[in-house]
């Protein structure tokens, strides 16, 4: 499939949006999803995305969800 904003590069992003109830598919190169202020969240020079700090924060979640983690003593 080729990007539909070029017609040259092939398209590497797909998405679909809705808007008043309305679907419509989108397929972009890479260079014309970056034109367009698509950029890949995990590449970007800027991300500061680290799967480290998700997990951490998850852990970090579960503990304290209900209040400081208490010992307790499953039988």
């Amino acid at each position: 499939m080729t990007c539909q904003n070029c017609n040259i590069r092939p398209a590497t992003l797909h998405y679909t949006k809705v808007i008043n109830e309305k679907k419509a598919e989108v397929h972009l190169c890479e260079q014309c999803a970056e034109q367009s202020g698509y950029t890949s969240f995990f590449q970007s020079s800027q991300s500061n995305f680290s799967f480290h700090d998700v997990f951490a924060g998850l852990l970090h979640r579960g503990i304290t969800m209900f209040g400081e983690r208490k010992n307790r003593v499953f039988k």
